[in-house]
């Protein structure tokens, strides 16, 4: 049963496969606090297409301020002794608070090809967690339309109620084929396969710890190019 009052916009910003700078945030570090973050234990891939992925994590607990996020990959399994000589990613997101889901993405990757990735966190004490697990992922074929990544944003509710959002989206005006659960977030990436003229229509949701949701923002369509 929907019992609490929709969120009230959903936006839309197209990305091409491209990333900004790896951001980090800034803040104190907690008096007498020696301890590295939690390990993250919930990597793990949530969107695979044929050169990019979506990826989510839980942001792991720790005394002082999360500052930043280290995501590698490897066509080979990636062990604490060769996370040196793994790939480091780029433009991995400023982390939110402990607890909170994270989502972010890959891309520039391999049709057809295993890859494997682990991250670390650190804080703002200069600590760094150990490596976390190792989410391994094959990328699909090479398809006949182009990857592309849509950047979704909104104002989170601050009625003590909400727990995340969903974020529909289908071919048809009204109608959701899919749902991405994308947690307590006020930002989320979705790739969607594109052919040009092909449409697409997006509403979101939130919801509450006992599963309770909103009613639909109002539809965001969109045409690819």
């Amino acid at each position: 049963m929907k019992r609490f009052v929709g969120m009230i916009a959903l936006m839309l910003a197209v990305f091409m496969m491209s990333f900004a700078q790896t951001v980090s945030v800034q803040a104190d570090c907690v008096a007498g606090d020696t301890t590295a973050p939690a390990k993250v234990t919930n990597l793990q891939p949530n969107a695979v297409a044929a050169s990019s992925i979506i990826y989510s994590f839980t942001l792991p607990s720790d005394a002082s301020t999360l500052q930043s996020v280290d995501l590698r990959y490897s066509t080979a399994p990636i062990t604490a002794r060769n996370w040196a000589s793994a790939t480091q990613a780029t433009g991995e997101p400023a982390p939110g608070v402990s607890g909170a889901t994270q989502v972010a993405s890959l891309s520039g990757l391999s049709p057809s090809t295993t890859y494997y990735a682990a991250l670390t966190v650190s804080d703002s004490c200069g600590k760094v967690s150990v490596v976390s697990n190792v989410a391994s992922f094959t990328m699909l074929a090479t398809p006949p339309i182009k990857d592309e990544v849509l950047t979704f944003s909104w104002t989170k509710n601050t009625d003590g109620v909400t727990t995340g959002y969903n974020i529909y989206y289908g071919s048809a005006s009204g109608k959701y084929d899919y749902v991405a659960k994308v947690g307590d977030v006020n930002m989320s990436n979705l790739i969607i396969a594109c052919s040009s003229g092909k449409e697409f229509f997006f509403a979101a949701t939130a919801y509450s710890s006992t599963n309770e949701e909103s009613d639909y923002t109002p539809e965001v369509p969109y045409t690819c190019p």
